[in-house]
């Protein structure tokens, strides 16, 4: 295990508001290194009509987040995701992060579970 965790947008989203399953899930990382895609961090600050405390709170914790920028490795493994898959770009893109990173990406979206990509780990909270 690479020591790093990737988070899907809607694992940030549960976090934010309160889930009990993204809170604990985050918790229990300890000092480990959370990560998210930039995709991930324009999904959540682009929401029309965001609160502000909402939008307070996810700044807030993306400032304890690694944010992994769109670089060739991603790049490629996007463009792999995509052409074989009939993932939406964003979900594309944060789980050829997670790929690229050698890292297991937590997630509440199912069919990226089911995709059963090579090299993508995917966990659903309990």
């Amino acid at each position: 295990m690479s020591g790093k965790w990737v988070l899907d947008t809607n694992i940030i989203i549960g976090f934010v508001n309160g889930a009990e399953a993204a809170t604990r899930l985050i918790v229990e990382r300890g000092d480990e290194e959370l990560c998210a895609s930039v995709i991930s961090r324009v999904e959540l600050l682009s929401f029309h009509s965001l609160p502000p405390d909402e939008e307070r709170r996810i700044r807030q914790f993306l400032r304890y987040v690694t944010v992994i920028d769109f670089d060739e490795q991603v790049e490629m493994a996007t463009i792999a995701l995509r052409r074989l898959t009939q993932l939406k770009l964003p979900d594309a893109i944060i789980a050829a992060t997670a790929v690229a990173l050698g890292a297991p990406l937590f997630t509440f979206d199912r069919r990226l579970v089911a995709l059963g990509w090579p090299g993508l780990r995917t966990i659903i909270p309990a």
